[in-house]
């Protein structure tokens, strides 16, 4: 790794990340969801269309400001109010008509499970400090509102962001859940890899082993007896019934009907998928991909330098 400036790295909940440097058109956020909220970011990524990725109440107050340049998403995300979502809490998204022309841009996959497929639009971009390239992720939504299927196969996203002034690389996969020979070219440049401790099955080392990262943060959970969690979820007392209202696990019996009144109603209260017990599940994790790379648990709302991760 090169000497300079270290960027500092706050998680704020979910898979909501900030890259933060001194110049706020070089600073980064991931997939805001409810925090971060103020607008000093440059750049900001959507891996994909999901609520709690691309969560337009949160980025309407994002992407303004002097130092906000362009909203950086998954094709699907600009057009995420056409789709059959699992859930969609009420409005509907705008598919990015809060922007200006020129701030949304599709980024699409270097590195994907297809690579003889060509795409309508970039797969890396150099933002100011950063250089960014595109991974496919998971997730992708299968069919319209309307019921008919997609078909054109662009993909969700994760995104892999080098400083070039240290030479730092760090890898926001998105929702992934699977892994490719692809990602073995990631090899080399990617430091650390946040890690979506909710959505990775069967493959967690697999997919390590071919990234080969130095330290995973772990992501997509809320941590348990944690009051002053930057995303509260305070669902009232018998608001919900038929489903666990940490996991948002469906109780035995439960109708379809009751369980998506239910889903819908902890969503409203900023709800995602966690596991019951992250610290045990983290652990486990841990055992599981052995010396392949270490997990580093950082505590939400708090700032740390990268080099200090890399360290620890």
């Amino acid at each position: 790794m090169m000497s300079g400036e270290s960027p500092t790295l706050t998680w704020w909940g979910c898979a909501a990340f900030e890259l933060r440097v001194e110049r706020d058109e070089d600073s980064i956020a991931f997939d805001p969801f409810v925090k971060p909220d103020q607008p000093r970011f440059g750049s900001i990524f959507c891996s994909h269309e999901h609520y709690d990725h691309y969560h337009e109440p949160t980025l309407r107050r994002l992407c303004v400001g002097q130092a906000f340049r362009r909203l950086i998403v998954s094709h699907w995300c600009l057009h995420a109010s056409r789709l059959k979502s699992p859930i969609w809490d009420d409005p509907l998204p705008t598919d990015g008509a809060f922007l200006a022309a020129g701030q949304p841009i599709a980024l699409y996959p270097k590195y994907a499970k297809d690579p003889t497929l060509t795409w309508p639009g970039p797969t890396a971009l150099d933002l100011g400090r950063w250089h960014v390239q595109g991974v496919e992720s998971s997730e992708n939504p299968r069919e319209y509102l309307d019921g008919s299927l997609i078909t054109t196969p662009y993909p969700n996203m994760g995104y892999v962001l080098t400083d070039t002034t240290t030479g730092t690389g760090i890898y926001h996969p998105g929702d992934l859940s699977d892994a490719f020979p692809a990602m073995a070219e990631l090899r080399g440049q990617v430091d650390i890899m946040l890690y979506p401790i909710s959505k990775l099955r069967n493959v967690e080392a697999a997919v390590v082993d071919l990234i080969r990262p130095r330290v995973l943060v772990p992501m997509h959970y809320r941590p348990r007896h944690s009051a002053a969690f930057p995303i509260p979820l305070n669902p009232a007392a018998g608001s919900v019934s038929v489903v666990d209202p940490i996991t948002g696990a469906r109780l035995s019996g439960a109708t379809n009907e009751a369980y998506q009144r239910d889903i819908r109603t902890l969503i409203r209260r900023h709800w995602y998928p966690t596991p019951a017990d992250p610290a045990a599940k983290i652990a486990a994790l841990q055992t599981l991909i052995g010396d392949l790379a270490r997990f580093v648990t950082v505590e939400a709302g708090q700032p740390y330098a990268l080099c200090d991760l890399l360290a620890a």
